[in-house]
């Protein structure tokens, strides 16, 4: 359904259609100049690896470690932010005063777990 008259301009009949998010953000007299300026505090746990000497467990070896490592595994994002992923970036990246969600996909969470043994 068109919101607008035939000049363009919200028609005034139709604004009782409007959801109230829709009517303080996209009618101009509503919206202050900080509307879409959101806390970006953000705070995630990247790499983390623990490893762990194992030798004594395999046999004829000299020796062997285990490692475990985890990626992107924890994140806390401030609840006012209004994002997926704070890292979801067009393509003006971190930096950009406007954020959109067009161009990255977040980065996964991982979980790797390695055993390496020298003969």
């Amino acid at each position: 359904m068109a919101y607008t008259g035939a000049n363009g301009a919200l028609d005034p009949t139709k604004i009782s259609l409007l959801t109230a998010r829709e009517r303080k953000e996209c009618i101009p007299t509503n919206t202050n100049a900080d509307t879409f300026w959101f806390p970006q505090d953000f705070w995630k746990l990247r790499d983390v690896t623990l490893t762990i000497p194992v030798g004594w467990a395999v046999r004829r070896a000299s020796s062997a470690t285990l490692s475990i490592t985890a990626q992107n595994y924890l994140k806390w994002i401030n609840r006012e932010l209004r994002l997926f992923d704070p890292e979801m970036v067009g393509r003006d990246a971190l930096g950009s005063q406007n954020r959109d969600i067009a161009e990255h996909i977040p980065p996964p969470a991982v979980v790797t777990v390695n055993l390496r043994v020298t003969f």
